[in-house]
């Protein structure tokens, strides 16, 4: 029911709304969906948001008011995003492993 709802509201709004009102339509959408099985996702979801925001802010920004290079701005974001996505798509499999050496070991 999810998708058939979101498409409705999306498909109502872009009619009769400006744009911005289907853009945050969309972005409440998404924060439902990404925290409808566990609620405090949430919060990281919007760290992760806001990390990113503020680094296309400055990456964007036309003067050079950061010490760092634009270069190594979008690096760090990158890494970043690398980051994020590494621990929570393979913490338990490195964790399981770990564990699974560590009975071996003994």
């Amino acid at each position: 029911m999810f998708l058939p709802l979101t498409l409705l509201g999306f498909g109502l709004l872009s009619r009769a709304a400006r744009p911005a009102w289907v853009k945050l339509w969309l972005i409440a959408a998404s924060l439902v969906f990404y925290s409808w099985l566990y609620p405090p996702s949430i919060v990281l979801l919007c760290g992760s948001i806001l990390f990113n925001y503020a680094l296309s802010s400055a990456l964007r920004s036309p003067e050079q008011t950061y010490r760092l290079s634009r270069k190594a701005l979008l690096t760090i974001g990158v890494a970043g995003n690398l980051v994020l996505l590494g621990y929570f798509k393979y913490r338990n499999f490195f964790l399981e492993n770990l564990g699974l050496a560590a009975i071996s070991l003994d």
